[in-house]
């Protein structure tokens, strides 16, 4: 899938570095198993071990799995919206870049997202949760200005 989409949607350089996450497959095993990529392993450009990429979303459930990336893909922006650009943007082109996440994922995997900690409801729960638990630091620190005055 990633293959097709580097060929058919956004060349593989445009993918944003350090925005990637695995947490499907051990990607050095699946290697070592190939016998036409086992021979690239020594020239990975970092060292690769079986361990998943950590996921720095502190909203996701240690069980989510997911391939992630993030990329530029050309946007062609239509003629009738080019338009309404300013004067002396016509320079610029109709093609614009947008970061576009994509998240890549079998049947099965989807179905464990979806169900118990990792759904996709368990995971704006959690984002809830942090914002009410910033509201409610944010009162109790608003009430312990001086004066008891509140802060705008």
């Amino acid at each position: 899938m990633l293959l097709y989409l580097t060929e058919q949607l956004f060349p593989f350089t445009y993918i944003v570095p350090g925005e990637s996450t695995n947490t499907i497959f051990h990607f050095r095993t699946y290697c070592e198993g190939n016998q036409h990529l086992r021979k690239m392993i020594e020239r990975f450009q970092e060292q690769v071990d079986d361990e998943h990429a950590p996921n720095d979303n502190r909203f996701s459930a240690s069980t989510y799995r997911v391939i992630h990336f993030v990329t530029d893909v050309p946007i062609r922006v239509p003629s009738h919206l080019t338009e309404l650009a300013p004067a002396g943007s016509e320079s610029l082109g109709p093609v614009v870049y947008m970061l576009c996440e994509f998240q890549l994922l079998d049947a099965e995997t989807e179905a464990a997202n979806e169900s118990g900690d990792a759904s996709h409801e368990a995971y704006k729960r959690r984002q809830k949760e942090a914002v009410f638990r910033q509201l409610q630091l944010g009162t109790r620190h608003d009430a312990a200005t001086p004066g008891g005055t509140r802060r705008r």
